[in-house]
């Protein structure tokens, strides 16, 4: 497992850029800080609301990532914590 921190911003960011397999995904889970503002969730064209997955202050998703990426947006700068397995 490998844990960080990943600066968000207005721009899209990758929170996970290492492919997962059928036989081996990579497990990911990303957490919002309680103080801070809702991330977006998605794939590259990611952009709050209009098409991102929301995750408020305080909450956390966790996803199996199988052949793919996942980005992340917000419209304030936001540190959030990822948590990752199988990379």
């Amino acid at each position: 497992m490998k844990g960080e921190l990943r600066n968000i911003g207005g721009t899209n960011t990758t929170i996970a850029a290492v492919f997962g397999n059928v036989a081996y995904p990579m497990s990911i889970i990303v957490k919002v800080p309680a103080s801070s503002g809702t991330v977006y969730l998605g794939g590259s064209g990611v952009n709050t609301s209009t098409n991102g997955f929301p995750l408020a202050a305080g909450e956390s998703l966790e996803v199996d990532l199988v052949n793919e990426q996942l980005y992340a947006v917000t419209t304030v700068t936001t540190t959030v914590y990822i948590l990752r397995r199988g990379d």
